[in-house]
């Protein structure tokens, strides 16, 4: 015999989403936390990387520390400090608007997905606003547009679960 189920559904069937979502509220809350450390000790890390460069033993340095410590790495340093007010207003926006995108999805709203795609896109626009093409020099600015282009994907996909208003 057939059986019609006509329990409500428990919302299982919006797993992935959900996962998602707490997903970027974690990461979010780090990206927040992280512009607000960078804005309060970005001239540290100049102070550091110049000492680093001389320093007696550098020149046996690994290769890679030197490529991580080079002219190009201080001046992106120095770009950064010198533009940290802005830079630190756009990524904690592009944060906050990365959390607002996944409370709406999480409501199952479409218009969440796109607020999510703009917050992930904005922080990487305005560093190459205020710090130039330099931004792409590290492997660091490579990992975090990763992430968000795989997170991006993972929501399209999750569109389906999602309406429009």
């Amino acid at each position: 015999m057939i059986e019609i189920n006509n329990e409500l559904s428990d919302g299982s069937e919006y797993g992935s989403l959900k996962t998602l979502t707490v997903l970027t509220f974690i990461g979010s809350g780090i990206g927040v936390i992280s512009s607000v450390y960078n804005y309060f000790t970005g001239a540290k890390g100049i102070v550091k990387m110049e000492e680093l460069r001389n320093a007696p033993n550098y020149e046996q340095m690994p290769d890679f520390v030197k490529k991580m410590s080079d002219d190009n790495a201080i001046n992106l340093l120095r770009a950064i400090e010198a533009n940290k007010l802005p830079i630190f207003f756009i990524n904690t926006l592009g944060c906050l608007l990365c959390i607002y995108g996944a409370i709406e999805m999480r409501k199952l709203k479409m218009t969440g997905f796109y607020t999510y795609c703009l917050g992930s896109i904005l922080p990487q626009i305005g560093m190459v606003l205020f710090v130039g093409m330099g931004f792409f020099s590290g492997y660091a600015s490579y990992f975090g547009i990763v992430i968000s282009l795989v997170f991006m994907l993972l929501y399209f996909f999750n569109r389906k679960h999602l309406v429009a208003e």
